[in-house]
């Protein structure tokens, strides 16, 4: 994923060095939670394989976590292809 990423910021037109890593580092918190909810949710398998509400609650938040960090994202790239197309 990471080097698709990179291989499209290097193609942009327009974008210095300082956007380049500002794009392509804003991905990196993404990433690092992700690896945080798999760790939650390996933890959360390892206590019980059955259903219980506070452990979805907790699934479910984490997950949350991911969403809102790719809305960042977005927001962020979005303002620089608007940048541009100015």
């Amino acid at each position: 994923m990471l080097a698709g990423i990179v291989l499209g910021v290097s193609v942009i037109p327009g974008l210095t060095a300082w956007d380049k890593i500002l794009l392509i580092g804003s991905w990196l918190p993404v990433m690092s939670i992700e690896l945080l909810n798999t760790a939650i949710e390996c933890v959360f398998d390892l206590v019980t394989k059955e259903f219980h509400p506070m452990i979805k609650k907790g699934k479910d938040t984490a997950s949350a976590a991911i969403f809102v960090m790719i809305c960042l994202n977005i927001v962020l790239w979005a303002g620089y292809v608007i940048k541009l197309t100015e």
